[in-house]
């Protein structure tokens, strides 16, 4: 285990009065050992300071209750999809006097998937906190051709490998459109002339939270929804590449879809679902 990380855990459980002791250089606590993993966890609990190494909390250690709660974004139409799916009270960044929104602007989503990105925005955010146990949530997400590749694609953006546009996504429409404004329509339309219709695709999202505090406390979740590639200019709600999504078993794109209903299935529904399965929640 990395001894910044032994010791912040060791200080941590200190504060709160945990017994433990270190055999063979694992910290062993009445709830059980605490297991370290350069894999980064899912649906578990961790304690980390950084992205190298993972301690994975043993059942009891962890915090249970999700308030209050910060959402790192300001994308509108993602708030709008929040509010109706979180259960918990919650305020976007920009709206937060505890949180700084420069460090959310600041943050490198450089990573290679959408959990370490989303974990990312959620780890620097919450070091930004004010006050200790306070929560960040941060998503990333993306759209992807399942099984397009870029190495087949004649758009490149820099460092880009694995499915497309996958967690590039964002990345890729700044290419092919304006470099100071990102327009989906045009990006939709690309694919859409690039690979045609009724091509295979999911969208893909990843949850991350963390606890503001000297060591951080998060939870990764991930989730996605299968469908396939519709022409363009079906719907007109929705964000993103709702237009050309349509999951499978349903006849309607994402942006044809009422909200609620979208809601039900969407891949940020069901990493939302996940959460909140492991967590009650408090006003």
């Amino acid at each position: 285990m990395d001894n910044n990380l032994l010791i912040s855990i060791s200080d941590h459980l200190h504060s709160c009065n945990v017994p433990f002791e270190l055999i063979n250089g694992r910290l062993s606590t009445p709830s059980g050992l605490i297991s370290i993993s350069k894999i980064l966890p899912k649906n578990q609990p961790f304690w980390h300071t950084g992205f190298d190494e993972y301690a994975v909390i043993p059942s009891g250690l962890a915090n249970k209750t999700l308030s209050p709660l910060v959402i790192a974004s300001t994308n509108q139409g993602k708030l709008e999809e929040y509010k109706m799916l979180l259960h918990s009270p919650w305020v976007s960044i920009d709206k937060s006097d505890l949180f700084a929104i420069e460090a959310l602007n600041d943050v490198p989503e450089d990573a290679c998937t959408f959990g370490e990105n989303a974990l990312q925005k959620s780890f620097y955010t919450a070091q930004s906190a004010t006050q200790s146990n306070c929560w960040v949530l941060a998503d990333d997400s993306g759209f992807c051709l399942s099984d397009v590749d870029w190495n087949d694609v004649n758009c490149q953006v820099d460092g880009a490998k694995g499915v497309f546009p996958g967690v590039y996504t964002k990345r890729f429409a700044k290419k092919i459109c304006a470099p100071d404004a990102i327009d989906y329509k045009k990006a939709c339309a690309w694919i859409n002339e690039n690979f045609g219709i009724s091509h295979p695709a999911h969208y893909q999202c990843a949850i991350a939270i963390s606890l503001s505090g000297p060591i951080t406390e998060s939870w990764v979740f991930t989730s996605s929804i299968e469908g396939q590639t519709v022409s363009y200019n079906q719907g007109d709600s929705g964000f993103g590449f709702d237009p050309i999504f349509m999951p499978s078993g349903h006849q309607k794109t994402f942006s044809q879809m009422r909200s609620r209903d979208k809601n039900l299935i969407s891949h940020r529904a069901l990493a939302v679902k996940l959460l909140e399965r492991n967590f009650s929640f408090s006003e």
